[in-house]
């Protein structure tokens, strides 16, 4: 009974060690440009300039739904993201505070402030 046991273990546990090493692929990155869009408005204004753009892929990092940013915390897909961007787009002026932490992370992501030398209303 016992050696019945063990031919009835020996499948499960290779199928989950299976199962494990597919979840540990990494995202290849592309030949082009990955620009990460910080949330969905700074997403469509930069698919209206890159639209058209050979080898350039534009994400946005939240959904079209996404609510208040203020409190927003990454999803593991979404640090993925990041990780592979060649390029971070934000709002800036405080508007994504939720990726400081995230950006610090990956030092060598360039990230982009579309509110950069612009002056901002009281």
């Amino acid at each position: 009974m016992m050696l019945t046991g063990k031919k009835f273990l020996l499948p499960v546990l290779l199928s989950c060690l299976l199962l494990l090493l597919c979840g540990c692929s990494r995202q290849e990155k592309s030949d082009g440009l990955t620009v990460v869009a910080s949330f969905y408005p700074v997403y469509i204004a930069a698919a209206n300039i890159t639209d058209g753009v050979e080898g350039v892929e534009l994400v946005s990092l939240t959904g079209p739904q996404t609510g208040c940013l203020h409190d927003y915390q990454l999803s593991p897909q979404e640090m993925i993201a990041l990780e592979t961007a060649d390029l971070l787009l934000v709002n800036g002026a405080g508007m994504e505070a939720f990726l400081d932490k995230a950006t610090s992370a990956y030092p060598d992501l360039k990230v982009v402030s579309a509110s950069a030398n612009i002056e901002l209303l009281p």
